[in-house]
């Protein structure tokens, strides 16, 4: 007859392996962090770039202011960054670089144009103004042109 501890007997079951103590070895090194760079101070905002050195005034532009600038109703203004004269708001002479612009009837500045007193005035954009002409120190009288300047202008208003 079989044994009755033999039939009762429950199946070995595998008990678990003991856990290692850990292990004294070093562990393995880590690779040192990169060193940190200094922090970019912010960039600057963007200025407009300087502008071009203006040309000294020629003499000839202070006589033009002499004669006109003490008119009644004339101002004296910046005009692409120029130094200018007005009547009523509206430009009528400057010196751009060194020149004399002033603005006249469109078939008085082709006439100067031809006669090769001055070219039609481009104040970089790439497109001439029909009304405007350049004229250069010496080229032709400026306080003239700023006088007829002046009258055309004040006859638009």
């Amino acid at each position: 007859m079989a044994s009755r501890a033999s039939a009762t007997k429950k199946p070995a079951t595998k008990k678990p392996a003991p856990k290692k103590p850990p292990s004294k070895k070093a562990a393995p090194a880590k690779k040192p962090a990169p060193a940190k760079k200094p922090a970019k101070k912010p960039a600057p905002a963007k200025k407009a770039p300087a502008p071009a050195a203006k040309a000294p005034a020629p003499a000839a532009w202070q006589d033009v202011l002499d004669t006109l600038g003490g008119n009644p109703g004339i101002t004296r203004k910046g005009m692409f960054g120029a130094d200018g004269l007005g009547l009523a708001g509206k430009y009528f002479a400057m010196t751009w670089k060194g020149a004399l612009v002033a603005k006249l009837p469109r078939d008085r500045v082709d006439a100067l144009v031809a006669a090769g007193h001055g070219v039609h005035f481009d104040p970089g954009m790439g497109r001439p103004m029909r009304e405007w002409i350049q004229v250069a120190p010496g080229a032709y009288d400026w306080v003239a042109l700023s006088e007829e300047a002046l009258a055309f202008v004040g006859s638009l208003r």
